[in-house]
């Protein structure tokens, strides 16, 4: 098995392909940790995942259908 680097245009390629299929992923973004300086202690990535590199946000619509029952009560 080699060794290979995961590289962001892996992933945004990856998220492309699922999103095709489907899955709505709309935007992909890989941002490097030192992004988050100066971010509230509490919402930092550190705090979940200390010893982490980069952060990837993957963005997907929620169909407003989703809510329905919610906003009307049923």
């Amino acid at each position: 098995m080699k060794n290979e680097k995961l590289t962001s245009g892996m992933i945004k390629e990856l998220a492309r392909k699922i999103g095709a299929g489907g899955g709505g992923v709309e935007v992909v973004g890989v941002a490097p940790i030192s992004r988050f300086k100066g971010a509230p202690e509490r919402m930092h990535p550190l705090n979940i995942f200390p010893d982490c590199k980069s952060v990837i946000s993957i963005v997907q619509p929620i169909p407003r259908s989703t809510y329905r029952g919610i906003t009307e009560g049923t």
